[in-house]
């Protein structure tokens, strides 16, 4: 398969497979089609090589389905550094997103700590009864 196809459904489809080469997962990384980077951060190929610095480029994109699945798939990242992450995600002042961070189990108790004095409820008791 040519993963440098011009096709954006082709690379789609490719970036949905879990068993990529690390050239193919590094190309598919830097797309800009946000279909393309939906699927390629479910993939499992990427969890020893998407860095600090790929998240930040996709979160800047703001396509909120790809920072969901930053989200849902953070904890397998290798080389992304999970805190800074949860704080990058807090920052874009996501209502939806925020409770979502304080639904996850891998969120860090330093910052559903933080979260159970947030001042909307929803998010304080999400918060709340993931540290129990």
């Amino acid at each position: 398969m040519n993963y440098h196809s011009t096709s954006s459904k082709v690379r789609q489809e490719i970036a949905y497979k879990d068993t990529l080469s690390e050239d193919t997962a590094k190309s598919l990384l830097q797309d800009n089609d946000t279909s393309v980077l939906e699927n390629i951060l479910r993939s499992r190929s990427i969890s020893s090589i998407i860095t600090d610095e790929d998240i930040d480029r996709i979160i800047s994109i703001g396509n909120l389905e790809c920072i969901e699945n930053i989200l849902s798939n953070l904890s397998n990242y290798e080389l992304v550094s999970q805190e800074n992450t949860f704080h990058k995600l807090l920052e874009l002042n996501n209502l939806d997103l925020t409770i979502a961070v304080a639904d996850n189990y891998d969120t860090p108790k330093k910052i559903l700590n933080q979260l159970t004095k947030h001042s909307d409820p929803d998010i304080a008791v999400k918060a709340k009864a993931n540290l129990e």
